[in-house]
């Protein structure tokens, strides 16, 4: 199991996962009155959504108290966050690279947390990304 990276920078720490959604149908339907059956038009595959949760922690830095921790952690997310509308390449926990996905979030999942690290602090959070790939017909 591969760390996912969006545009090259890890999103998770650790115990990563992810759900690679089906992609779209995108087919035209149309009845018409007094005839029988629908009229179906088939069309390239749409967009498919792929879902990241774990966590994610700060590096190891000389964090002196757990407010210190905290705030890296708050500013990690913030950094994250402006990413959102980006298109990058994400390779998946699958070893697999998508190409061209869009961040569509990426929020922490409950609370944000200083935990002790040895002699020092580290912010850590339960994040979950979502990512529309919009080709998913490129990967099989």
């Amino acid at each position: 199991m591969s760390v996912p990276t969006f545009g090259g920078t890890a999103m998770i720490t650790e115990g990563e996962r992810q759900n690679v959604g089906s992609p779209q149908s995108r087919t035209y339907r149309q009845s018409l009155p007094g005839v029988e059956g629908v009229y179906v038009q088939e069309n390239p595959l749409g967009p498919r959504t792929i879902v990241v949760t774990g966590l994610l922690k700060t590096t190891l830095s000389n964090y002196g108290t757990a407010a210190l921790a905290f705030a890296a952690m708050s500013a990690l997310l913030t950094t994250w966050q402006a990413k959102i509308g980006s298109m990058q390449d994400y390779i998946g926990t699958d070893g697999r690279t998508y190409d061209d996905c869009e961040l569509l979030s990426f929020e922490h999942r409950g609370q944000m947390l200083g935990v002790p690290a040895g002699a020092t602090w580290q912010g850590m959070a339960a994040v979950q990304a979502i990512l529309m790939h919009p080709v998913p017909s490129a990967v099989a």
